[in-house]
């Protein structure tokens, strides 16, 4: 079966179920021999199911659901298969990795990080830069990351990628060059430079000192962003999701949804969460924050909650960050980590 039937059997299972005996609408479509997971405890299972437009008329047997059948219905045998409730993601971030970055996710070992790393580099030679995305430190001895690893094998161009959570990267020296970081640097606000102990900095960049790299690296065009973002719709919709949110929406982030809205590409409901702060982003550059919000900043949520309504896009929430990740060590805590520190709040204290 086609990730595209999938998830049609997933997104229609989100209705309420009504009987087969009382079911009489036309049909446009009938799913037939399968397994219905009806989410009633009276009656978990059933064979079939019966469809008109976006909404589920009937589940029931096989032959129940037949003799709702019209010569224009559309008949699609499920040959066993399960179908279930649409899954939901609360936590997304579009649009997504880029098309041209290295996939780190599922590594397991220092390895085959740099395996990965390295087939990418030869694969695309072009690429002035090469980063990537969703390694863990467990595959790192220790568990501890260093620009050494990334140098051994990729020293000629600059290299940065993210962790699986996003709230820190390894960079390679080529790259810790080009953003002029020294053992001299101070740590920037909101941010914090792993440094060996003579100060040379590792090539681990926590929180808001991730800027001093991404500042160097070329920006994806908007067209490389929106086909990005409509490759991973698809990896979504093909794992059975229907509706999912976005965690942090920018003014970037909000055209590319609008731009998929109106080209009638989305494939799940999409919610969606501005941050809170309209100049700063998520939290205040410095701690604390520097002037209200004004009448006009809520007026623009209130056009948003006024405009999006969905069902395919709608604004949900608005979205703050009051410390970083314990991937990272930067989540705040009373007590320091193994290792020290205890974190990185993002706002000063107000009592």
């Amino acid at each position: 079966m086609s990730y595209k039937s999938l998830s049609l059997f997933a997104l229609l299972m989100m209705v309420t179920c009504t009987s087969a005996q009382t079911a009489r609408q036309h049909a446009d479509r009938i799913f037939l021999n399968g397994k219905i997971w009806t989410e009633d405890d009276a009656r978990p299972e059933a064979e079939a199911l019966a469809v008109s437009g976006d909404k589920i008329l009937a589940v029931g047997s096989t032959d129940e659901i037949k003799a709702l059948a019209s010569p224009e219905t559309v008949v699609v045998n499920l040959g066993g298969r399960l179908v279930v409730p649409g899954f939901q993601d609360t936590h997304m971030h579009f649009p997504g990795p880029s098309v041209d970055e290295v996939d780190l996710d599922g590594v397991q070992t220092l390895q085959e990080f740099q395996r990965r790393l390295s087939d990418f580099a030869k694969a695309h030679p072009s690429l002035p830069w090469i980063t990537g995305h969703g390694w863990a430190y467990s595959a790192f001895p220790n568990q501890t990351v260093d620009k050494k690893y990334i140098d051994a094998v990729i020293s000629d161009r600059p290299v940065y990628v993210s962790e699986r959570d996003g709230h820190m990267g390894l960079a390679n020296s080529k790259a810790i060059q080009i953003a002029g970081v020294t053992r001299n640097t101070p740590d920037p606000p909101n941010g914090h430079f792993m440094r060996e102990p003579d100060g040379e900095p590792t090539g681990e960049f926590k929180e808001a000192a991730q800027g001093l790299i991404h500042r160097h690296i070329p920006p994806e065009s908007a067209d490389e962003r929106y086909k990005a973002f409509i490759q991973h719709m698809k990896e979504m919709a093909a794992a059975g999701l229907t509706s999912v949110q976005d965690a942090a929406t920018g003014t970037d982030i909000l055209s590319l949804l609008e731009r998929g809205e109106k080209a009638g590409a989305l494939k799940v409901r999409i919610h969606f969460s501005p941050l809170i702060l309209p100049k700063d982003g998520g939290y205040p550059r410095n701690h604390k924050l520097e002037s209200p919000l004004t009448d006009a900043d809520l007026a623009r949520y209130s056009e948003l909650r006024d405009r999006f309504k969905g069902p395919l896009l709608k604004f949900q929430s608005i979205k703050g960050f009051l410390d970083g990740t314990v991937d990272a060590r930067t989540a705040a805590m009373f007590e320091p980590y193994v290792g020290g520190g205890t974190g990185i709040p993002f706002w000063d204290r107000m009592i």
